[in-house]
């Protein structure tokens, strides 16, 4: 006697609806924005200080006393 194995689940190939999709990412969204803590802002504001100064010339920078390796150790002192 030989024994065979058969799967009767079929994969499902319906498309996601569009409008579900939208409602989940807004759902997503709201939830990621409602567990925000101020350690997010403040890693926020400190990302932005770097991004600004790492933006600027070189010229701009010794301007303000900076060399451009010292955007880090500037910003997060």
């Amino acid at each position: 006697m030989t024994m065979t194995y058969q799967d009767s689940l079929k994969p499902v190939s319906r498309a996601f609806p569009i409008w579900m999709a939208d409602r989940l990412v807004g759902f997503l969204r709201t939830l990621r924005f409602s567990l925000r803590t101020p350690f997010d802002e403040r890693h926020d504001a400190l990302r932005a200080e770097v991004e600004r100064l790492r933006a600027l010339d070189d010229d701009a920078l010794a301007r303000l006393g900076l060399r451009r390796a010292d955007i880090l150790w500037h910003v997060f002192a």
